[in-house]
């Protein structure tokens, strides 16, 4: 092993959890995700939306924990693919914002 690589290595071997980016969560549920999902997704996918615009029936948002089961799905089809919402509308710090959430506070 190289000098050089060595220091790197031990660096990121002792950072702690309480030092990585989620370290402390601002985005969370209550602050971001309940409302980001209720603005951008709940009009087509909620359990009671009248006008589901053809989202899947099992597809819904009503909850965190119906968020955190399709936490995947979201990333993919809102982060990667931009494909959701269909009618696009996020700018780029909603997106920063969503991507934080899925990764620290859902």
């Amino acid at each position: 092993m190289t000098p050089l690589i060595l220091p790197f290595l031990l660096a990121c071997a002792s950072e702690s959890p309480d030092t990585g980016p989620c370290a402390d969560p601002t985005v969370t549920w209550e602050s971001f995700g309940q409302s980001f999902l209720i603005t951008h997704c709940q009009g087509c996918h909620a359990s009671t939306s009248p006008q589901r615009y053809g989202a899947p029936v099992g597809i819904s948002f009503d909850t965190q924990e119906q968020a955190a089961a399709l936490q995947s799905a979201i990333e993919r089809t809102v982060l990667d693919q931009v494909s959701m919402p269909p009618a696009g509308g996020l700018n780029d710090d909603e997106r920063a914002l969503l991507e934080q959430w899925l990764d620290c506070g859902i």
